[in-house]
């Protein structure tokens, strides 16, 4: 999973999404700045309640930031609300809790390049947002395309948000 921090990239995984235990241990890192946008974000992509947990007793799947080249993995390391702390974030078993309008939703078709499938993955309000400036795209990963939703497309989407 990736975030986007300023203008650097910060790739995020655990254990039953990419084989981290791959990845060298290195010194844990306090998350601090930004909790907030990696626990909406592991909730959107794990479906699973983000939390901090104690050492000793982990309550979940630990969740590490790995290096760009993935070789690297960092425990990560605070307390309530993002504050300087020890207990380490993981991903509890509980289902994900959204915000109203916070809640993702998928939508897809097969691309035109006949090897992949256009889709995205939002949550209702970026597709209300991205609606209302007529800037709602899908994204192939096999030709890299991003065809624009046609009005048929809006007016379904339009229907279920």
């Amino acid at each position: 999973m990736t975030l986007q921090d300023g203008s650097t990239e910060r790739y995020y995984s655990w254990q039953s999404r990419d084989p981290v235990h791959l990845a060298a241990e290195e010194r844990p890192r306090q998350l601090m700045g930004l909790y907030e946008a990696l626990c909406h974000g592991l909730r959107i992509e794990a479906g699973r309640e983000p939390e901090f947990s104690a050492p000793a007793r982990l309550t979940g799947e630990p969740v590490f930031e790995l290096s760009p080249d993935y070789r690297a993995r960092w425990t990560l390391l605070g307390g309530a609300g993002g504050a300087v702390g020890s207990a380490i974030l993981v991903l509890s078993d509980r289902p994900a809790r959204f915000a109203n309008g916070d809640e993702p939703l998928s939508y897809g078709r097969p691309c035109t390049c006949g090897r992949g499938h256009a889709s995205f993955r939002l949550t209702r309000n970026e597709i209300v947002q991205l609606l209302a400036k007529d800037e709602l795209k899908l994204y192939c990963i096999m030709c890299d395309q991003m065809p624009k939703v046609t009005e048929e497309e809006k007016a379904l989407i339009k229907k279920h948000i």
